[in-house]
């Protein structure tokens, strides 16, 4: 859609907006992410770039709460790892 605003789109399990700017080639993107919530946003030259950035940053936001929720492991020899 042109210089409107798309209804959400959803990646992950996480909504997120992108919609075209008032100057040609600039496609605006934005996200909430993280525990607390952040607002991430961004530009890009076009529609599918702009989609690209946005699932990123989602997926780096995902793999970092995955690595902070999951359990230390002990190894054989006592360490953490």
């Amino acid at each position: 859609m042109v210089g409107g605003v798309r209804s959400p789109m959803e990646y992950r399990g996480v909504k997120y907006s992108v919609v075209q700017g008032a100057l040609p080639n600039v496609w605006k993107w934005r996200v909430l992410v993280g525990r607390p919530e952040m607002l991430r946003m961004g530009e890009a030259e076009t529609q599918v770039m702009a989609e690209k950035h946005v699932q990123a940053v989602i997926d780096r936001a995902i793999g970092l709460e995955e690595t902070i929720q999951r359990p230390r492991e002990k190894s054989s020899d006592g360490n953490v790892r």
